[in-house]
């Protein structure tokens, strides 16, 4: 399924109930940091890097994505791997989940 129109719409078309539609601000989240170059660095805009969320979801993931940036930034010669996992409603772009792995040597 590709991503298209408002995170919203998305989830309103993957079944959420109209009053949890109202209640929250929902979002594209993108898995792999926009200002990280999604998946592969270049091209974050891409239907497997989002997912629909709510923009507290949006607001942890942009925490774990400054502790990957700080990793980074203060180990110059530091090799960091980043495995996001996204579960989805199936057939939608509804994330459900999201599991961040993150190792480094």
């Amino acid at each position: 399924m590709n991503p298209s129109g408002s995170a919203r719409a998305a989830a309103a078309q993957a079944g959420v109930a109209p009053a949890e539609l109202d209640k929250t601000n929902w979002e594209w989240l993108h898995l792999v940091a926009f200002s990280m170059g999604g998946p592969d660095g270049s091209k974050p805009q891409q239907p497997d890097n989002l997912v629909a969320g709510t923009s507290a979801a949006n607001a942890r993931m942009m925490d774990i994505e400054g502790i990957v940036k700080d990793i980074v930034w203060e180990n110059e010669d530091v090799t960091l791997w980043l495995t996001v996992e996204a579960m989805c409603k199936p057939g939608t772009h509804l994330g459900l989940r999201i599991v961040y792995t993150i190792e480094y040597f």
